[in-house]
């Protein structure tokens, strides 16, 4: 099994704006796609997101996890 996302962005992403940067969904989407270009023949089960939730709430809403945006 394989998670996408699980509270690790990029600091190259995070720098242009994180989640909040409309361009990220673009930038995800092609690592999606490359992820499973390259790996798609020997992975059986795909997770984009892992706790979206608390990454939006804690991350993005609170502030207190990474990356302590409010």
């Amino acid at each position: 099994m394989i998670t996408l996302y699980h509270w690790d962005l990029p600091q190259g992403l995070q720098d242009i704006g994180g989640w909040p940067n409309d361009t990220l969904v673009e930038h995800f989407e092609n690592y999606a796609r490359l992820a499973y270009t390259t790996f798609g023949d020997r992975v059986k089960t795909w997770i984009t997101f892992n706790e979206a939730f608390v990454v939006c709430m804690h991350g993005y809403g609170y502030g207190v996890h990474a990356p302590g945006i409010r």
